[in-house]
C-alpha cells in the first residue's frame, strides 16, 4: 500500500506540468469536478486499502507468490498508466504549443 501511494505521488509530482492541459480544467474551465472529487472522492476511497488491513489483522498473510503477483500486477500497471497519461499529455501539449522535452523523466 506504501509503494502504490508513492507511485502515486510521484506521478503527480512530475507530472504536475499536465495539468492545465487536463479535461477538468481545459474543458470545464476552473475544474469543479476534479475540486468535488478531491473532497469527496478521495477521503471515502483511498481509505479502502488501509480498511481491508485493519480488519485482516497484523497477523494476515497472503503468502509470497500471491504477494509478489500483487507486487508484479501493481507495477505493470503503474506503468501502462503512467506512460499513457504521459503520451496523452504530450499529444495535447504539442497540439498546443507548449510541449518542451524532459531528457530524464520517466517514461
Amino acid at each position: 500500500m506504501v509503494l502504490a501511494h508513492g507511485l502515486y505521488a510521484n506521478a503527480c509530482q512530475k507530472g504536475e506540468e499536465c495539468i492545465p492541459t487536463t479535461w477538468d480544467i481545459s474543458y470545464e474551465c476552473f475544474g469543479w469536478m476534479l475540486c468535488y472529487w478531491n473532497l469527496a472522492g478521495v477521503a471515502f476511497v483511498y481509505c479502502f486499502q488501509s480498511i481491508f488491513i485493519y480488519h485482516r489483522g497484523p497477523d494476515f498473510d497472503l503468502g509470497k507468490p500471491a504477494t509478489f503477483a500483487l507486487f508484479l500486477t501493481l507495477l505493470l500497471a503503474y506503468y501502462v498508466w503512467d506512460t499513457s497519461n504521459s503520451q496523452k499529455n504530450r499529444f495535447r501539449m504539442q497540439r498546443i504549443g507548449t510541449f518542451f522535452e524532459r531528457p530524464l523523466a520517466f517514461p
